[in-house]
């Protein structure tokens, strides 16, 4: 596991153009941190159109749509 730094007010910024302000700073921590899955129960914000439509280098997920994937 990496610990990152925290994404700059610009980062943040670039994300508040396709996610709510508040949860801004976790999309820009995951495209930093070049992650793999996002997991969130956050269904509202997360899986909003806004989001879908992005082309994020990663998948988001709920932590049992994760679960699945990882036993099947």
């Amino acid at each position: 596991m990496d610990v990152l730094d925290v994404p700059t007010p610009e980062e943040i910024l670039v994300h508040e153009k396709t996610i709510h302000a508040k949860d801004a700073h976790v999309l820009a921590s995951a495209v930093k941190g070049k992650v793999d899955y996002l997991l969130t129960v956050d269904r509202r914000h997360f899986f909003a159109l806004s989001v879908r439509r992005t082309k994020l280098p990663f998948g988001i997920l709920t932590p049992g749509d994760f679960l699945r994937r990882l036993v099947t």
